[in-house]
């Protein structure tokens, strides 16, 4: 009777124990999803880019709410995770500037959409991991950063083009009136060619005037026979 008793007794405190040790596992895995960690902020938008998409709110208010995830935790992430693919597809439905209109662009928004997407997938897995959220997290950060990248890229082009636009400009203009007065000067300048036909003329003539003159006194003062002839 007593070893019944003490072998009951043995394998109540056994079933205990192994309760505690699984009690003690879940309550390190829980902290380590309610640990924030401080990320990688994004590649920002330079300043001529900031001002020339102020008008596009759906990038204002996605950009805002990213501010979020530069210091969370695995579960924060979580929750908000619906919210953050609902305004990334916002963005992505919303009206674009229209140098942002290129199929480069629109890949890159396609990309951040399926992340995000994913950190909405890990919701559902209970086991989930805290480091497996934060590596999601992470690649959110890194391919908004990709995109604001390209925004810069784009604008920056634009800059320079016009710029190159406006010397072009000045430069027609400042050369313009230039222009003007050389043909004008060759329009009033006399032609050389033609005097010289002119002069050329009026030689000619002279010359055909003074032969006809040396004929005609040829002819006046004919011969006069001497006496030789004779």
């Amino acid at each position: 009777m007593k070893k019944a008793t003490l072998l009951i007794i043995l394998f109540c405190s056994f079933l205990g124990c192994k309760k505690t040790i699984k009690k003690q596992k879940e309550n390190i895995k829980k902290p380590e999803l309610s640990i924030a960690i401080d990320f990688p902020k994004p590649d920002n938008l330079d300043s001529f880019s900031k001002k020339n998409i102020r008008e596009w709110k759906e990038y204002e208010v996605l950009n805002s709410f990213l501010e979020r995830f530069d210091k969370i935790s695995p579960n924060e992430a979580l929750n908000n995770a619906i919210e953050l693919k609902d305004l990334i597809a916002s963005l992505k439905d919303s009206v674009k500037p229209k140098i942002l209109e290129i199929g480069a662009f629109n890949t890159r928004l396609n990309v951040l959409e399926n992340e995000a997407f994913r950190l909405v997938d890990m919701t559902y897995i209970s086991a989930i991991k805290a480091e497996e959220v934060n590596t999601q997290i992470l690649k959110i950060i890194e391919v908004f950063g990709s995109l604001n990248q390209k925004i810069n890229t784009l604008y920056s082009q634009k800059r320079f083009e016009d710029a190159v636009l406006i010397d072009d400009n000045n430069y027609q203009a400042d050369t313009l009136p230039v222009k003007k007065e050389r043909v004008k000067k060759q329009q009033t300048k006399p032609n050389i060619n033609t005097n010289t036909n002119t002069n050329t003329n009026t030689n000619t003539k002279s010359l055909k005037k003074l032969t006809l003159g040396n004929q005609n006194a040829k002819s006046k003062f004919k011969k006069i026979p001497t006496k030789k002839d004779n």
